[in-house]
């Protein structure tokens, strides 16, 4: 586990550059938002957007980019369990994640005056969310077959589980999409974004920590088939774009 964690950790910061644009990038699209024109409720919906971004887009480019390149089947076979090590690797981007975002969060709570409960709320909401989303990289990596295709994986993924959340539209009491919202591992996420800035009580902190349990045991168990997979290119379409 600590050479896993070691490794994430050295190779992020050794690349200051990057490291730091990733967490001034959010911060810069925070402030803009948090003292720009925009309503409480479509601000809460774009933090969630960038947030879940760089979650998910994250962990999963990198990781299909190591795929291909067969240093996944090589700590596979010098004889680390391949579900241990995707999940031991997200795990690590998950913690990297919540340091780059935790100053945009911050600026979040700052703008709208938000009591120190609601910003503890929120970096709990965030830690969770930045987990699951680490996961859903995963999968999202596993499933395409190059570069192009995980990025456009990641990115649907990225407005499907904003949606689910309840971020684009409130949903009917009753209807599909209130039982999809109900389920949904971010709306924790998004109303916690909302308690920021209108005071909303989050809801959804029992579905989030479902999908942050229930989700790494599905990865471990597709662990070999994830790194199999990942080591795939396809030939034709977007393939090696």
């Amino acid at each position: 586990m600590t050479a896993v964690w070691g490794i994430e950790w050295r190779m992020a910061l050794n690349d200051r550059r990057h490291f730091v644009l990733s967490a001034l990038v959010p911060l810069a699209i925070a402030a803009a938002v948090a003292t720009g024109v925009a309503a409480p409720r479509p601000a809460a919906a774009l933090y969630v957007v960038v947030f879940l971004t760089f979650s998910i887009l994250g962990a999963a480019l990198p990781l299909r980019w190591d795929g291909e390149r067969g240093i996944v089947r090589r700590v596979v076979r010098g004889g680390v369990p391949a579900g241990r090590y995707v999940i031991l690797r997200a795990g690590a981007g998950a913690t990297i994640d919540l340091v780059q975002l935790t100053p945009a969060l911050l600026v979040v709570a700052l703008a709208g005056g938000a009591s120190p409960r609601a910003v503890v709320v929120a970096l709990a909401a965030l830690a969770l969310s930045v987990w699951i989303g680490g996961l859903l990289g995963v999968l999202a990596a596993a499933v395409s077959r190059s570069l192009a295709e995980t990025g456009l994986v990641a990115a649907l993924a990225v407005l499907l589980f904003a949606h689910s959340a309840g971020a684009f539209e409130a949903a009917d009491a009753g209807s599909l999409l209130a039982w999809i919202e109900a389920l949904s591992p971010f709306r924790v996420l998004h109303e916690a974004m909302l308690d920021l800035t209108v005071g909303v009580t989050p809801n959804g902190l029992v579905a989030a920590l479902l999908w942050a349990v229930l989700l790494p045991s599905l990865v471990w168990v597709l662990g070999d088939r994830i790194a199999s997979s990942l080591g795939r290119v396809g030939r034709g379409g977007l393939a090696g774009v």
